[in-house]
């Protein structure tokens, strides 16, 4: 559970402190989403414009944006000690899981305006380096782990189709399937690849998570893309919920067997990964399991009970950096 944030006192203590104080009051209040829109829709009510603590920026080009996590795709807050620690711990894990002989491979879900720089708003700038994310690469590719950058792949894919939501925090459908299919190939998994190009894409309207936030619940839903992947629905055999503390009740994790022969899958993530990556895995492995990486402070023994043949550690950029130093349950004491 995160702790009451302490009062900074040094400058990198300061810029860490919004998303500490973020952690505990998600971990301490319920109903926080919900009080959120609420606080939205009052000031809107008043006519208060948004000030810097509120949670979406405008963009341009008709984005909005999630400020947590902005600065750090921009390369304006970057923390290379905590980078340090954190990719530390990254080798810690490939060294465990080697001596095991289970595949690791750590990569990154880019944000927003790590694909789309012109998407942030003009006061920003031009993106700066290095950023976090290349501070992470670089730490973990360095004692020889599995770091594989998703941003060159998704860069080079952005005439293909629109690959970011512009009122939502998430990729789209196809730059999360462009994601997968990257990383099955780093893999040398081909069998676990989905050719988009053979199925029909679907156009719908969505209601972005940021159009929420603001409070606008009956706001202007944007066009998104959606593949036809009915013909992946598969049932699994057996579905085990591992114990979650009430608090984190919506990062459980959770163990799908499948009736066939092959692989164990593992991926350790957040929302970026779980819409997707384990309905891909499902039609091709004989386990896939989801883990919610909780910044580094998931249960180790989890990792165990899954007994992966493969293990993705996929956080989102805005989380890649662990949590107050946070490390797994259990993991030294292994």
């Amino acid at each position: 559970m995160a702790q009451h944030p302490l009062l900074p006192s040094s400058t990198e203590a300061w810029l860490a402190l919004p998303k500490q104080t973020d952690d505990f009051v998600r971990d301490q209040f319920g109903y926080r989403d919900a009080m959120m829109r609420a606080n939205a829709t009052i000031r809107e009510s008043l006519n208060d414009e948004a000030g810097p603590d509120s949670l979406v920026v405008t963009g341009r080009d008709g984005f909005l944006l999630l400020r947590q996590g902005l600065t750090q795709s921009m390369g304006i807050d970057v923390s290379p000690e905590r980078a340090r620690r954190d990719g530390s711990l990254i080798c810690e894990m490939h060294r465990r899981l080697e001596r095991e002989h289970i595949r690791f491979l750590y990569t990154i879900a880019p944000s927003p305006t790590t694909i789309y720089p012109e998407a942030a708003p003009e006061t920003m700038g031009t993106p700066a380096s290095p950023t976090n994310y290349d501070l992470l690469m670089a730490a973990a590719r360095a004692c020889g782990a599995d770091a594989f950058d998703l941003r060159p792949v998704l860069r080079a894919r952005r005439n293909v189709g629109l690959l970011y939501h512009r009122t939502d925090t998430h990729w789209t459908a196809r730059g999360a399937l462009i994601a997968f299919n990257a990383v099955a190939a780093h893999l040398q998994h081909p069998e676990f690849q989905i050719d988009g190009n053979r199925r029909a894409w679907r156009e719908g309207r969505h209601l972005g998570d940021l159009t929420r936030l603001m409070g606008a619940a009956d706001g202007q839903r944007e066009r998104v893309e959606s593949p036809d992947l009915r013909s992946l629905d598969t049932a699994a055999s057996a579905e085990t919920t591992l114990p979650t503390p009430a608090n984190l009740a919506n990062m459980s994790t959770i163990i799908r067997d499948y009736p066939r022969e092959g692989l164990s899958v593992l991926v350790i993530g957040d929302s970026f990964a779980h819409r997707y990556f384990p309905k891909y895995l499902a039609p091709v492995a004989r386990r896939v399991t989801f883990m919610h990486h909780q910044a580094c402070g998931f249960d180790w023994r989890n990792v165990q009970q899954a007994a992966p043949d493969i293990v993705i550690f996929i956080p989102t950029e805005r989380y890649a950096l662990c949590s107050g130093g946070s490390r797994p349950a259990n993991f030294d004491s292994e």
